[in-house]
């Protein structure tokens, strides 16, 4: 007899241990998503071209200069594929953070969009006449804009908080570079 119930004393606390789950996950509070700005560039053929300090010595792989300009497609208005912010799409819950790092050399942007309009050109003039993005955002003003918004690899991380809704990013040296929150409530 002594163990029907303690199978049936088991099985219970196991059910309330499961029912409870949902309700603790939701208590812990607010989460960090990490979002990593990534890029390859080879310093030394960065730095040759743009100059020093263009690109900082980092891990991965490296991707030359020349490379990285043959990549630039007037057609598609993309770049080379090793500069991305990763994720492209993520959901988070209000409250939640976003943590903004650089993986890779250069310096980037994080800067709010109202849309991800391929057209959109960016503050860099050479990658836009490259790229053929030619559709100026009246409501970025690259002087102040690219300071507010940057993050340097090997720097802090940007920490972001967002209101419900959804929102669209972009890098403004690297427009290509973009990705979508979505903040449920």
């Amino acid at each position: 007899m002594h163990k029907p119930f303690m199978a049936a004393a088991v099985a219970a606390f196991a059910l309330v241990s499961v029912a409870a789950l949902p309700a603790t996950a939701s208590a812990k509070g607010p989460d960090q998503r990490r979002v990593e700005l990534r890029d390859s560039c080879d310093v030394a053929t960065f730095d040759a071209v743009i100059g020093p300090g263009t690109c900082a010595p980092h891990k991965g792989r490296e991707v030359t200069f020349d490379r990285f300009v043959a990549a630039l497609d007037p057609d598609t208005h993309v770049g080379h594929n090793a500069w991305r912010i990763n994720p492209q799409h993520t959901t988070i819950h209000a409250g939640d953070t976003l943590n903004v790092v650089v993986r890779g050399g250069e310096f980037h942007t994080f800067t709010e969009v109202a849309n991800l309009n391929p057209l959109r050109a960016g503050c860099v003039q050479f990658l836009n006449d490259a790229l053929g993005r030619t559709l100026v955002d009246p409501n970025i003003d690259c002087a102040t804009d690219v300071a507010a918004t940057a993050v340097t690899p090997g720097g802090p991380p940007r920490l972001v908080t967002l209101s419900s809704g959804t929102h669209y990013f972009i890098c403004l040296i690297h427009p290509w570079m973009t990705s979508t929150v979505v903040v449920k409530p």
